[in-house]
């Protein structure tokens, strides 16, 4: 699956920060990124790499009241047309589309329980292969390899993404409560669930992997930044840590318990 021309795939998570240059540098050393910068009119815009493959983007945020996160771009084969189909689907727009030059075209709409989410028509594709396969990124450290949403009704939200972009969903059921894995076709890539705390605004968060969970904290706070959650074991999942780099973006990273080989 090429999540570039992949109608409903995550396909770019991106940093809105106050100051770009050195949060590419905390994450290279965390992660062990690669980072090209890109002169663009809004600044320079810093391309994180790995495996030859191009995995993040980050940029100082457009905007002062934007606090630092990251947001994530889902593949879509016709930018207004997911527009107008989000909106009927409950959604607002939030960012109108507009045209990236050399890139596509986005926009950026929140879900009906206020979640936000970039939507790429692509023009032209990121280097790298045409086909990835996406259960790689599970044992790959660095790569971003699930995507989580948090939000008050998981249900209806389910519902709202499975209209907007075809995925499909499987209910799992968790000692927190029904979680909502997310597929296209086969690809399981990530999972709609209730926030962990009351009142917890809706939002999408990213997972990276990491060989080690522990070594990866160590790495996190010599870098300047800090362990939201420690390194802790989930059943049938791994070992997983929050982190939040030194200007205030948060992350997810896992170990994973990978299975035995037969």
């Amino acid at each position: 699956m090429n999540p570039f021309a992949t109608h409903g795939a995550i396909s770019w998570p991106e940093l809105l920060t106050i100051d770009a240059e050195a949060a590419a540098g905390f994450y290279a050393e965390v992660f062990g990124w690669t980072i090209a910068s890109v002169a663009m009119e809004e600044g320079e815009y810093h391309v994180a790499s790995l495996g030859g493959l191009h995995r993040a983007g980050m940029m100082d945020r457009p905007e002062e009241d934007i606090p630092p996160c990251w947001v994530f771009y889902v593949t879509v084969d016709d930018l207004h047309a997911a527009v107008e189909k989000a909106v009927g689907l409950g959604a607002s727009v939030e960012v109108p589309p507009m045209d990236i030059p050399g890139t596509g075209a986005l926009a950026g709409i929140a879900d009906p329980q206020g979640a936000i989410v970039f939507l790429m028509q692509y023009e032209e594709m990121p280097e790298g292969p045409e086909d990835v396969d996406f259960l790689s990124f599970f044992a790959t450290e660095g790569a971003f390899s699930w995507f989580q949403l948090l939000t008050p009704d998981p249900a209806a939200s389910a519902r709202f993404y499975s209209g907007l972009f075809g995925w499909a969903t499987e209910v799992q059921q968790q000692p927190m409560g029904p979680y909502h894995v997310i597929k296209i076709g086969e690809t399981g890539f990530g999972g709609i669930t209730a926030p962990f705390q009351p009142g917890m605004p809706a939002h999408w968060q990213g997972y990276v992997t990491v060989d080690d969970a522990d070594e990866t904290a160590s790495r996190v706070l010599e870098a300047g930044g800090q362990v939201l959650m420690p390194p802790t074991d989930v059943p049938g999942v791994g070992r997983m840590l929050a982190i939040q780099d030194p200007q205030g973006a948060m992350l997810m990273a896992v170990a994973y318990q990978m299975p035995e080989a037969e």
